[in-house]
Order: C-alpha cells, then structure tokens, then sequence
C-alpha cells in the first residue's frame, strides 16, 4: 500500500514555529515599553509645566486687572483722587492679595488723573511674574513684566 502523507502535521510543526517567534518577539518587546516612555514622557512634562505656568500667569494678569479695576472705581468716585493716592494704592494693594509671587508694592501703582478729560487711570506696571516650572529656563527667561490699567470716568469733575 502506498503511504499517504497529510499536511496536518506540518502545520503543527509550523505553529509550533510560530508561537515560538511570537514568544521571542514578546521577550524582546519587554524593554522596548521603557524606551517608549523615555520619548514619551519629556513631552508629556513639558505640556504639564507650560499648562501650569500658563495658567498662573493668567491667574495673575486677571489679579492684576482685578486690583487696578477697584482702584480707579475708588479713585472715581473720591472728590478729590490726587489727594487721596495714598487711598488708592492701599485699596489696590488689598484687591490683590494672593498673586502668589512678590508682594505688589506703592512704586508698581501709578494713580493718574486727567482732569481735561475728567477720567482716572490706575497702572499696575511691570509687576514681576516668576515662572515655577523649569520650562522658562529653556527660553532663558525667568521673569515675565506684566502690566495692567483701568480707565474710570470721574464722578465728581468740576464742570
């Protein structure tokens, strides 16, 4: 009798074969999940620290507008704004707290008042925001310069 040769046993074998390289290939792959990571994660803490600064610094800036807004709404509704700076500037000081930086001192505070166009301006300049992350370090720039005024209408302007 002839002997028939079926094909089944081959494909075991070959199976066989390919779980192996299928085993092999996870084995290998084990170390390649850190190597991932390590490309991964830079990026990851980098858009983790710029969204923290960015959102301080807008935190800050809206403080900012905060205060030099109940300054001049003081300031408007004195009768005389230019006698009371000193006013002014404690009111603005209290309005802005918790900037979570450097204290908000009197020389940052200009009180200006334009008696030609019966309006009053209160400027918090260049007050210094500093940057928590190491984010700034890349850019070279530690410290950022904010400013922020309110223009109100001067409620008891000689006519």
């Amino acid at each position: 009798m002839a002997r028939v040769v079926t094909a089944a046993p081959r494909r075991a074998a070959g199976n066989a074969g390919a779980a192996r390289a299928l085993r092999s290939l996870r084995q290998g792959e084990r170390g390649s999940v850190i190597v991932e990571f390590a490309l991964v994660a830079p990026l990851l803490l980098l858009l983790t620290f710029g969204a923290i600064d960015v959102s301080r610094a807008y935190y800050t800036v809206n403080q900012l507008a905060t205060a030099a807004r109940e300054g001049a709404r003081a300031a408007s509704a004195m009768v005389d704004p230019a006698a009371g700076v000193a006013d002014v500037r404690a009111i603005v000081r209290d309005a802005a707290p918790s900037l979570g930086g450097v204290a908000l001192s009197d020389d940052r505070i200009e009180v200006v008042l334009d008696q030609a166009a019966k309006r009053v301006t209160v400027r918090i300049r260049d007050y210094p925001f500093r940057f928590i992350t190491p984010l700034a370090a890349v850019v070279g720039k530690r410290e950022l310069a904010l400013t922020r005024a309110a223009t109100f209408r001067w409620e008891y302007a000689p006519s």
